[in-house]
Order: structure tokens, then sequence, then C-alpha cells
């Protein structure tokens, strides 16, 4: 996992919101908590995803 992955990941779980393990996480975010993380951090995960 990435570090950009690991930190949203642990922000997500520190609120108890626990995404979905079958679908990408930028994917999941967008349709359960659009307005939690910035443009930013969202772009950077997808690139992320789109380079694993």
């Amino acid at each position: 996992m990435t570090e950009i992955r690991n930190a949203i990941l642990k922000a997500l779980i520190k609120n108890d919101i626990f995404p979905s393990p079958f679908i990408e996480l930028s994917v999941w975010i967008e349709m359960y908590v659009p307005n939690m993380f910035d443009k930013d951090i969202m772009d950077a995960l997808r690139e992320e995803e789109e380079n694993v």
C-alpha cells in the first residue's frame, strides 16, 4: 500500500468508516463520503490506483 492510501484508510477508520475491500478506494469514497477529502488528495489517490 502507498502512503496516501494508508493515510486515507487511517482517517476513515478513525472516524468509524470502513470502506469496502471489493472496489477501488477512490470510487468508494466518491460514492459514500465525497466531501471528506479535498480534490488534491483524491487526484493523488486516483493516480496511484492507475499506476498499480
